[in-house]
């Protein structure tokens, strides 16, 4: 199977001559393709390559004429260089019908969409010319890409069949928390399952995209992928299941991972795994009985607010803490949005909170002597047993202990003490 270069970029074959070393038709002399950004609307660049043809001299060395042409676009208003100027050409070899190209060590600190662009960029222009099959690549010291041929991205002809699809494709940070979306940009054939693509970047994993890992089991393999009715199914090899990761976090991280990244494809709204084409009740703690839809909870973007929350697992019968991601609204204080996010939680893959739905704030909570005062609505009382408005408090006050810099809080119903089977719990509790 190809390799796909991690695309934040898709190739526009504006020319059909991609491999087009040869002479021009109108007999005028060699050319090659090169690849540049195109300049769009507002000044900005495109994320997308285009191809421009370039004569050579026949003269004179084609590779050295691709590679000054690749820093310096023939029209400075319509293209960019997908190189920037901070990277330099530090050397170059031909070994037979390859070419090695020794970049400066600055290449590795652009960011991942840019070396993705750049490394596209080369590969493909020097790949125009007859007599260069294939690219490696170093970055100083260190060997980026070896042998890549413009058969290594994921190319379609947009003249022949265009289609353009966006994706993001999601990775865990290394501490398993959070998700990070990297978006990708391909154009296929109308007949093309893009499903396919997306989980072959899912399993090579994040080697090539910032600080991100991938704790999907090493040898998992994609058995069959389709989609009906807006689901897409999934079906994965024994070792998914069989060698799954050892911690919650890490195998929601897997699961989600997957699903997000699915379900960003346009006509998905779930996917349902599979084992070997049969269903299955769960990963770890995470139910699979159903198809999975979209957890924005766990997805990290600037702006949000890390909030731990405190879930109640069925199979241990105690609290557990689950970190999501909360959007705080413009304007509202920390401790606001923390509690209306404890509030507002539901089921998150695998836990249930023990807060009742519908439980709201019914005034602002105050801060009196370091103690904060919550006023809830009357659905709080809906969990019923004087048990279960225990386990629904300590659920909010662990929820918040870590987080808002208090001795602890107070909550109240409708402005009254709470008062269940005969227990009150009007006292504070503290953190």
């Amino acid at each position: 199977m190809k390799r796909l270069i991690a695309l934040t970029l898709v190739l526009f074959l504006l020319l059909a001559a991609c491999g087009s070393g040869e002479s021009a038709a109108n007999g005028e002399g060699p050319t090659a393709t090169l690849y540049y950004m195109p300049v769009v609307s507002g000044g900005d660049w495109s994320q997308a390559l285009e191809g421009v043809t370039l004569s050579l001299d026949a003269e004179g060395d084609a590779v050295e004429q691709v590679l000054t042409a690749l820093w310096t676009p023939p029209d400075i208003g319509r293209y960019t260089a997908a190189l920037p100027q901070t990277v330099s050409l530090d050397g170059v070899e031909l070994v037979g019908d390859g070419v090695a190209l020794h970049l400066s060590a600055a290449y590795g600190e652009l960011t991942a969409p840019a070396r993705s662009l750049a490394l596209a960029a080369i590969v493909h222009s020097l790949c125009s010319l007859d007599n260069v099959e294939h690219v490696t690549l170093y970055a100083g010291d260190t060997l980026v890409a070896e042998a890549l041929s413009a058969d290594d991205f994921l190319l379609y002809d947009k003249e022949a069949d265009p289609y353009e699809r966006q994706v993001k494709i999601y990775f865990p940070d290394s501490s398993a928390k959070f998700l990070y979306g990297y978006p990708y940009l391909y154009t296929v054939g109308r007949d093309v399952d893009i499903e396919a693509y997306v989980l072959q970047e899912l399993l090579r994993g994040a080697e090539d995209i910032g600080d991100v890992v991938s704790f999907i089991p090493e040898g998992t393999e994609a058995l069959e992928v389709y989609t009906e009715s807006g689901t897409c199914f999934v079906s994965f090899s024994d070792v998914f299941f069989s060698d799954m990761p050892d911690t919650y976090l890490k195998r929601r991280a897997v699961v989600y991972a997957i699903v997000n990244s699915l379900t960003s494809i346009a006509g998905i709204d779930s996917v349902q795994l599979l084992r070997n084409g049969e269903s299955v009740v769960s990963y770890g703690e995470i139910p699979l009985d159903q198809p999975l839809t979209l957890n924005e909870h766990i997805q990290g973007g600037s702006g949000d607010r890390e909030v731990t929350l405190f879930l109640y697992c069925e199979q241990t019968e105690t609290l557990v803490s689950i970190p999501i991601m909360a959007e705080a609204a413009e304007g509202d204080l920390a401790v606001v949005t923390i509690l209306n996010t404890v509030l507002a939680a539901g089921n998150e893959a695998g836990y249930r909170t023990p807060i009742p739905a519908g439980t709201t704030l019914a005034d602002p909570p105050e801060i009196q002597d370091r103690i904060l005062n919550i006023n809830l609505s009357s659905e709080f009382l809906e969990a019923g047993t004087a048990e279960m408005i225990e386990l629904a408090l300590t659920s909010i006050a662990r929820s918040l202990s870590d987080q808002i810099g208090l001795d602890g809080i107070r909550v109240l119903v409708n402005g009254q003490d709470i008062i269940v089977d005969g227990v009150s719990f009007s006292d504070i509790i503290y953190f």
